[in-house]
């Protein structure tokens, strides 16, 4: 714009210039040769010249031509004109091609720039690419430590789990273990007037280290039905020792129940039920707590002995669930 601007006020300044010199340059007008020539005195010729025009010389006619067109320094002002305003296309197309060269330019810069871009991201997309490959690598490196750990881990839980039943057989065969064994209920015949029936029994401790005894009772009493009575309690101690080493023979015990009238005949005729039950509770060497359950009934069968008795036994009630060692 400013290129425009310069443009137009340097022509207008010489087209100014143009026509002051114009003006300046302008001769004066030459007197005509009519003029310097006397009249002539005879109206004969004066007539004829009256009617004549008078015929100018040719080097006139030219010189005249060129009055009529001012010069300055070998141009006029249409020419002079013209150049200015072939130098101010000029200088406006020279102008236009600046601004393209430069816009060129910033073309140029910026598709410089696009290409600078277009290598960082090629070379981010390679690093991210490494980084993809390298992380694939490790996920692969650890799927197959976690397949060796899991081989370690399930080897390691086989081993425990060998471990753990060799021990588990050691303290199964080191552990006490307490049975009861029964003897034959002992009734009072019927001549006297209380009866006072008992059963020994004995405690056997099984092993080869003591059993630490925390808790030991039992139950003797005759009911009318083959089922254990509902108030299942055992009122009665053992008497047991609180260390009981492992022995053979077992502990020797009696447990007593007593009516005020004699009940052979009921019981024979299985009116009256003698029930046994008890526990004996314990901790082994190795701090576990084991138990040891039973429940048995007097069973009086249709077999006779050799001295003409029925024959009966301890029958164990309720099977595994009541009548236990762990």
């Amino acid at each position: 714009m400013r290129l425009l601007l310069l443009s137009f006020v340097l022509i207008y300044s010489v087209c100014v210039f143009g026509y002051n010199a114009d003006q300046q340059s302008k001769p004066e007008q030459p007197q005509t040769q009519t003029e310097k020539e006397p009249k002539p005195q005879n109206p004969s010729v004066l007539d004829a010249s009256i009617d004549r025009p008078l015929a100018q010389p040719e080097h006139e006619a030219h010189t005249s031509e060129r009055e009529q067109k001012p010069e300055l320094w070998g141009m006029n002002v249409s020419e002079w004109v013209m150049s200015f305003l072939t130098l101010a296309y000029v200088l406006i197309a020279s102008g236009t091609l600046y601004v393209i060269r430069e816009q060129g330019k910033d073309v140029h810069g910026t598709v410089a720039a696009m290409r600078d871009q277009h290598a960082v991201m090629l070379l981010q997309y390679e690093s991210t690419k490494s980084q993809v490959d390298l992380i694939e690598k490790q996920v692969s490196e650890m799927s197959e430590q976690t397949k060796i750990l899991q081989e370690s881990v399930g080897a390691s839980a086989a081993a425990a789990e060998t471990s753990k039943r060799s021990v588990d057989a050691m303290i199964d065969k080191e552990r006490a273990r307490i049975s009861i064994e029964l003897g034959t209920l002992k009734i009072d015949p019927p001549s006297t007037q209380w009866s006072f029936n008992h059963v020994e029994y004995r405690v056997f401790v099984h092993g080869a280290t003591p059993a630490f005894i925390e808790d030991a009772t039992y139950r003797l009493d005759a009911t009318g039905t083959e089922e254990f009575p509902e108030n299942d309690t055992w009122p009665h101690s053992m008497n047991l020792k609180r260390t009981m080493v492992p022995n053979f023979d077992g502990e020797l015990r009696k447990a007593i129940f007593f009516r005020n009238e004699p009940i052979e005949s009921e019981i024979l005729a299985r009116k009256q039920f003698v029930h046994f039950a008890g526990g004996v509770f314990y901790k082994d060497v190795f701090g576990i707590k084991r138990e040891t359950r039973f429940r048995y009934i007097w069973d009086v069968t249709d077999l006779s002995n050799l001295d003409g008795k029925l024959f009966a036994y301890w029958r164990k009630l309720g099977g595994d669930s009541e009548n236990f060692e762990r």
